[in-house]
């Protein structure tokens, strides 16, 4: 019962956020997620995949709700999106992949940079100055493969990097966070995907998991934000968005500096 409510309120928490402040919820579900975890003695060497799969899996359902609400806006630049998806999808892919070789203290430590990047990015409210126009198809999959590849490893749904890039290629921001989060899809799934096939033989998972995704805990999270999203959303137009984002960047610093740190 006490896993289950944690698992709600996490999921409460970043859909809430995420329809507030527009912001992905796995930079706050994989150091939470890591916690839980770790408090029920699973083992370590399984602990960061598991939270990261785990978070890959939510992000799935989570996502596409928020694409489709940027879609009914006009939000997303089709032809950007469909010069990324390649990349970011097979990116992600073998993340994946790659995830199941690799430490997971290495991935903390990966996932807790990225999370003082995005905390000082929305307390400084640094955003890229356009620079030259979108390049051609091969450098946009080369791109989309490092974001994916990178996303993948973290858990996330690569707004942190896609954003500011898009951004910085001339395409408006209002435009940049919508394709963001349509190509946050075939990171989602596609990511997923390796990181069930990386942890299929594990032999450490423990019960109720398909490969590196524990299925409670996917449930629980997405159960709970597909409702606290649209509440959010509400919010967004009553409650002081930018005193939260500063209470939500120093949440994020100090999760960074924990995982940093380790756990």
């Amino acid at each position: 019962m006490t896993q289950w409510l944690v698992y709600i309120t996490l999921g409460s928490a970043v859909g809430f956020l995420s329809g507030l402040l527009g912001v992905g919820g796995g930079l706050l579900i994989v150091p939470v997620l890591l916690m839980v975890f770790q408090s029920l003695e699973f083992a370590g060497s399984i602990l960061t995949q598991l939270a990261i799969g785990t978070s890959l899996a939510t992000i799935n359902i989570t996502g596409l709700s928020s694409t489709l609400k940027h879609y009914r806006l006009k939000g997303i630049d089709f032809q950007s999106f469909y010069r990324l998806a390649p990349g970011v999808g097979l990116g992600a892919l073998v993340g994946g992949l790659v995830a199941g070789v690799v430490s997971g203290h290495l991935l903390q430590i990966g996932i807790g940079l990225l999370a003082l990047f995005a905390a000082i990015k929305m307390l400084s409210g640094w955003s890229p100055k356009q620079g030259v126009a979108l390049p051609g198809t091969v450098d946009l999959v080369g791109v989309g493969g490092f974001i994916g590849f990178c996303s993948s490893l973290c858990g996330i749904g690569g707004g942190t990097l896609t954003v500011p890039y898009l951004s910085w290629r001339r395409l408006p921001m209002q435009k940049a966070i919508g394709t963001s989060a349509a190509c946050g899809l075939p990171i989602a799934c596609m990511g997923v995907i390796g990181f069930i096939v990386s942890g299929w033989q594990q032999q450490q998972l423990p019960p109720y998991c398909l490969g590196y995704v524990y299925v409670p805990a996917f449930v629980g999270i997405v159960l709970s934000s597909v409702v606290t999203a649209q509440w959010g959303a509400y919010c967004a137009h009553k409650l002081p968005v930018p005193v939260i984002k500063r209470c939500f960047s120093v949440l994020l610093l100090l999760l960074g500096v924990k995982l940093l740190g380790g756990f």
